[in-house]
């Protein structure tokens, strides 16, 4: 695959793809686009305003952490083990 075809399927993958992480990381992590690029700047914004990062945030302990550390107990039936 030659770079050109790559950075196509990328971007078609961006172009589907609507949830700003996905996005943040093709671009950054696929494609090298800068840090300090305006597109990366927005799309750092919206992620933090989405809607797995909320549900993070109301999982999360008053004191910023996520309980006791202890092994994953697989018959809870938790959104964020």
């Amino acid at each position: 695959m030659t770079k050109s075809e790559f950075e196509k399927h990328a971007m078609a993958l961006y172009d589907f793809c609507e949830y700003p992480a996905v996005r943040y990381n093709i671009l950054y992590t696929l494609l090298d686009v800068p840090y300090e690029d305006g597109r990366l700047t927005e799309l750092r914004k919206e992620f933090l305003k989405s809607d797995v990062v909320e549900e993070l945030y109301q999982c999360q302990e008053a004191n910023g952490g996520w309980g006791r550390l202890r092994s994953k107990d697989y018959s809870v039936k938790a959104k964020i083990p």
